[in-house]
């Protein structure tokens, strides 16, 4: 039975790596590059595409959460992603924007530490705070995917 276990997390493991594909695309005027990934239904009602904009030495980047079936919304100052990490640890990751109605999505920037912590711990909830709360539970597939494409977007290797 463990072996069983093993053999289908690993399996599980090698679809998720066949199915990272980065799409890449050079400003010629601005000289950067934005590369993008992107993870359809993270949970049910949830999206989420990960962004790398390089220019120059400088690496950012982006979570972009989508939304689905809600009616657009005002994202503010008090617009927030909350990860509730395992051991009930909650990471919240604030809104930069500016105010922007008429949406149902949100940006956020991750630092290099924020990106070690979402990789090293499993992500249990998100919740996504633009006018009300709305939470989406992460299923364990579902969050290995996720470190699969953040690994994929930190790595240099374009598929």
């Amino acid at each position: 039975m463990k072996r069983f276990l093993i053999f289908t997390l690993l399996f599980s493991l090698q679809l998720f790596s066949q199915d990272c594909k980065i799409k890449v695309e050079k400003d010629a005027f601005n000289m950067t590059i934005k590369s993008k990934i992107i993870q359809n239904n993270l949970s049910a009602g949830l999206s989420c595409d990960f962004y790398k904009l390089e220019k120059s030495d400088e690496k950012t980047y982006y979570l972009s959460f989508f939304l689905n079936n809600i009616t657009s919304q005002c994202l503010t100052e008090k617009s927030k992603v909350y990860f509730l990490l395992e051991k009930d640890e909650v990471q919240e990751f604030p809104y930069r924007g500016k105010i922007d109605c008429g949406g149902t999505s949100i940006i956020i920037r991750l630092d290099e530490e924020q990106i070690n912590l979402l990789l090293n711990s499993k992500i249990k909830q998100i919740r996504i705070l633009i006018e009300s709360n709305k939470d989406f539970s992460i299923s364990e597939k579902k969050d290995l995917l996720f470190k699969e494409n953040l690994k994929c977007l930190l790595s240099d290797n374009k598929k």
